[in-house]
This record gives C-alpha cells, sequence and structure tokens, in this order.
C-alpha cells in the first residue's frame, strides 16, 4: 500500500509561480521572472494580464511562461500556497487555511484557481513558509506553529511527514517562517541562518544543528552568514532553490563578505548561485515568500 510523502525542499517542481503587477517591487518580481525562466516553467500570476503580456513578450523562451490572470490582495504567495504530498504516482495539494488577516483574495486564491486533487489542510493557520519538507519526510518548523496548533505532530502521517522537529524562533523576527531560518539542498545537505548580528541567535541555532546531528551524523550543514537590525533580517536562506541553481536575495544589511562567503559554501558543494537585490527587508520576507513551487 503506498504512503504518502511530503515533496521535499530541494525537489525540482514543474514551474515556480510568481505575481506580477504594478507596484514598488515591480522591477523586483521581473528580475524572479527573468531569472527562474532558464532552469523552470514560470507560472506569472497577474491582475494585469495586458500590463503583464508587455513585460512577458519581451523575453525569450515564451514556451517557459504561463499567464493567470486573477485578483490577489498581496504578492506574497508562498503561505497560501500548496503542500505537495505524494502518493504513489500521483500528487495532491493541502491548501493552507489562514486565519483572517482581512486578504480575502489570497485566502482563495489556491481554492480559485486550481483544478489539482486537494484535501482539507488539518492544520488551521499553518503558513506554508513555515514548513520546510527535508529528505524521507523530516520537516521543520519554528515554534510559531504552536501559536495556532497544539501538537501538530500528530497530523504527521496524514500530511506525509516521517517526523517534525520544531525549533525556537529568534528573539525578534516577526514571521517566525522557517524559510528564514533553514533550508534542505540535498538529503546530506541542510543550511541555517547564522546571525553575525545577535548571539542570542546563534545560539538558538546551535541549539538545533543538534537535532540535525542527531538525525544523521553524515549530515553536513552550513552556517550561512545573515544579519539582522531589530526585526529586520536579513536571510538569504529566503531563496529559490532550482536543482544545483540558488537565486539568493540580498538587503541592504547584508554585507559584500556575507555573499562572498555564501557563494564560496554553496560552490564548494556543487552550486551555482545568483543574487538579486531585495528591497523587501521591512516586509519580512523575500523571494522564496514571493514565490510558490508547483508541483502536478
Amino acid at each position: 500500500m503506498a504512503h504518502y510523502r511530503a515533496l521535499d525542499d530541494f525537489s525540482l517542481p514543474q514551474a515556480i509561480m510568481i505575481p506580477h503587477f504594478r507596484s514598488d517591487n515591480t522591477a523586483l518580481l521581473e528580475t524572479m521572472i527573468t531569472a527562474v525562466m532558464p532552469y523552470c516553467g514560470v507560472i506569472v500570476l497577474s491582475n494585469d494580464p495586458c500590463f503583464s503580456q508587455t513585460f512577458l513578450s519581451t523575453l525569450p523562451l515564451q514556451e517557459h511562461f504561463t499567464l493567470i490572470q486573477t485578483k490577489y490582495d498581496t504578492p506574497w504567495i508562498r503561505d497560501r500556497s500548496p503542500l505537495a504530498v505524494a502518493r504513489g504516482n500521483e500528487v495532491y495539494w493541502y491548501i493552507p487555511s489562514i486565519p483572517n488577516m482581512k486578504r480575502p483574495f489570497d485566502d482563495k486564491l489556491f481554492f480559485r484557481i486550481s483544478k489539482q486533487k486537494r484535501g482539507k489542510f488539518p492544520i488551521r493557520g499553518l503558513s506554508l513558509g513555515n514548513l520546510i519538507v527535508g529528505d524521507k519526510g523530516v520537516t521543520f518548523s519554528t515554534s510559531e506553529i504552536l501559536e495556532h496548533t497544539h501538537r501538530p505532530q500528530r497530523h504527521q502521517k496524514r500530511l506525509g511527514i516521517r517526523r517534525w522537529i520544531i525549533f525556537d524562533r529568534f528573539t525578534h523576527e516577526s514571521t517566525g517562517h522557517a524559510d528564514l531560518y533553514i533550508r534542505v539542498l540535498s538529503p546530506s545537505l541542510i543550511a541555517v541562518a547564522w546571525n553575525l548580528s545577535s548571539k542570542e541567535d546563534r545560539n538558538k541555532m546551535q541549539k538545533l544543528i543538534y537535532k540535525i546531528k542527531r538525525l544523521h551524523k553524515q549530515i553536513t550543514v552550513l552556517k550561512i552568514p545573515i544579519r539582522s537590525k531589530k526585526e529586520q533580517y536579513a536571510s538569504l536562506l529566503n531563496w529559490i532553490q532550482l536543482d544545483t541553481h540558488i537565486i539568493l536575495p540580498s538587503y541592504t544589511l547584508t554585507r559584500k563578505t556575507d555573499k562572498k562567503k555564501t557563494k564560496a559554501l554553496l560552490s564548494k558543494h556543487g552550486f551555482t548561485s545568483r543574487f538579486i537585490h531585495s528591497p523587501t527587508l521591512k516586509e519580512g520576507g523575500s523571494l522564496h515568500c514571493l514565490s510558490a513551487s508547483i508541483f502536478v
């Protein structure tokens, strides 16, 4: 009998969905689209198809794009995006149920545009940004999840999760979303946010590293340098991974030495990388939060 298996963080999706609309971040979204395009299909989510089509018509590889017209409140689509769970050769979606944040179009986005088989998400309030799935269903979430549900591990079998590791969030980080803290690059390689601005945060991350090492002594942990200033966290880990290519954000707090060290760490393990300037520091997220991985 086939078991459920949540698809891992490092699997190459069929497409990356990226919103596109007129805003202060239009240039960032367009750079994301062009950066993803050579490696993966791109679903452009637009509330102004004429505006989006004008931009897309200037790009090569037209066959890599699909344009979907729909309404949404914000571009932060990761948290409403579906968790993809495989059973045998089929893929099911579990679409999160988010508490009322006065974002009605965002709340219904993936219900509205999807024809994929989907089930009811058993945990209300779990954003997909706070669910990082590793090899063989080992999954990471910050303690923010405990604000929404008691003992979330009781739902893990239904979600295709084998083991759920919940760790302490950083002292001042406001989102509590795990995609700022940890990413799984391969079955034997995990990256964590190593905050050079806070010893307290580094101590908390060291405790998570101990938990990771207890899983498997052969796992390599990369300490990716990040910076913070009060509630602003310039996490380079909010990246988009496309097989062995990593598209990373950089911020006003990011130093050249941090980028150089991160690039060298990733290159040592066979990854190429590209940095994109992200003017979203005050908004608590970046490239990963502004996109969705689509598995079908």
